[in-house]
């Protein structure tokens, strides 16, 4: 099921036209559409995950995950099988088989690459339980060309025994891969050679926008600053598990801005594996966490695989069995433009009216204590939207219509007012249903 999110996590609504009851493997964006791997193949949504449709022609039922390279090509694999779309999601090509006389080979995780590289990890099967040291295991290979050719890239010598488990794009030409018993394989040179790093066992790679690559783990959260050669795991203070387990598994990162991270979970007991214990969200870069997850799923909070965020800033989340679930766009999202501002000024909302969600902007020319609050006409205070300090520059918050509390408010004609240091401020906006 795939979960969304409109409001920080605040509150969740299914997502669900014929993905109810899926395991979602991965989100994956082309130009127009957003595409998520599910246990029964590629659906795609055309509007950011409101609404899906089946889109795996050329498929076999069921898919592993997907991703898109640089070049705009979309893979997506199952079992031994590579498959491409070139348009978007809307129709797939077989790409390759990946096979040996001796031993089977299953492609595990993809990523894009630098000057349009694609790069997929394969993963093998096991010896009595452990890693089989005489098959060549956890290979990856890539392709330059759209995956018409694929070649090896990294020779089973580095891993041999193990397999790959995720991949990621740590800035351009870093990649790095985690493998399924511990430790992580390393390339900065778009593949061509690579290093095994330290033993630290990640289930989860992804990378920010500035290239910084956090690994998922089941203490919590790693973070890497040199693309995977040297970890340090990081405070997560407030990651607690679904039982009170201390910290929790995680399986899913996604990043809103700098220093601001959500996190989807997974119950550290095997016994419940197949539930989570929510989606966290930290804003000072993984030092804290606090739970966003109440409402998500049909009762116990579920294994979230997979976290995404949307251009118009709405939070996805794949989960174990339950589909996509989606909350609606995130406030407390800040924008800040090139330029310091010669004067305090408030904007007008926009759209006003509005249904479901409105954007405020306001304008610092220093920094100062700023509150942004809704009310009622009656003077009722309804939301805070901002209570802090903030710098000088233009900022930008949403609103959903709802409350503090996340219910959600009837039509009418709402006050925002903002006080920023000397500055005083107030107009109205009319919410519409």
């Amino acid at each position: 099921m795939i979960i969304r999110s409109t409001d920080n996590g605040t509150s969740w609504s299914e997502s669900v036209q014929g993905l109810r009851g899926l395991h979602v493997y991965g989100f994956a964006r082309s130009s127009a559409s957003l595409i998520a791997a599910t246990d029964r193949g590629i659906y795609r949504s055309d509007d950011d995950g409101s609404t899906w449709t089946y889109s795996s022609s050329g498929l076999p039922a069921s898919s592993g995950g997907v991703f898109a390279a640089t070049d705009g090509t979309l893979f997506t694999w199952s079992g031994p099988s590579v498959y491409r779309s070139l348009d978007g999601g809307s129709s797939w090509s077989h790409s390759k088989t990946f096979s040996a006389p001796t031993f089977a080979k299953n492609v595990r995780a993809g990523t894009g690459g630098a000057s349009g590289a694609a790069f997929v990890g394969l993963s093998y099967p096991t010896w009595f339980g452990l890693p089989d040291p005489t098959v060549p295991t956890g290979m990856v290979y890539r392709t330059t060309d759209g995956g018409s050719t694929w070649w090896m890239v990294q020779a089973d010598s580095v891993n041999r025994g193990d397999s790959v488990t995720d991949l990621v794009s740590g800035g351009t030409a870093n990649i790095c891969g985690s493998l399924a018993y511990g430790g992580l394989i390393v390339s900065t040179d778009n593949g061509s050679t690579w290093t095994r790093t330290e033993s630290k066992y990640v289930t989860k790679l992804s990378s920010d926008a500035a290239g910084i690559v956090f690994g998922g783990t089941p203490q919590g959260v790693a973070r890497s600053t040199d693309h995977g050669l040297t970890w340090t795991d990081l405070p997560a203070a407030g990651l607690v598990g679904r039982f009170g387990q201390n910290p929790s598994w995680v399986t899913a990162l996604a990043f809103q801005s700098p220093g601001k991270i959500f996190v989807g979970t997974r119950s550290p007991d095997f016994s419940t594996g197949d539930m989570g214990s929510g989606v966290f969200q930290s804003t000072d870069n993984g030092v804290s966490f606090m739970n966003v997850g109440e409402g998500l799923g049909l009762g116990e909070r579920p294994f979230v695989q997979a976290l995404h965020i949307t251009p118009d800033r709405r939070l996805l989340a794949g989960t174990y069995g339950e589909g996509p679930y989606v909350s609606s766009l995130l406030t407390g999202v800040e924008e800040e433009t090139a330029g310091v501002p010669t004067s305090f000024k408030l904007d007008r909302n926009y759209p006003n009216p509005f249904n479901p969600t409105t954007r405020v902007r306001f304008s610092l020319p220093s920094s100062v204590n700023v509150k942004l609050k809704i009310y009622t006409l009656l003077g009722q205070e309804v939301i805070t939207l901002v209570d802090e300090n903030l710098p000088a520059g233009t900022h930008e918050r949403s609103w959903n219509g709802r409350d503090q509390s996340g219910r959600g408010l009837s039509s009418g004609v709402y006050l925002l007012r903002l006080v920023a240091g000397p500055y005083r401020a107030a107009q109205k906006m009319i919410l519409v249903k």
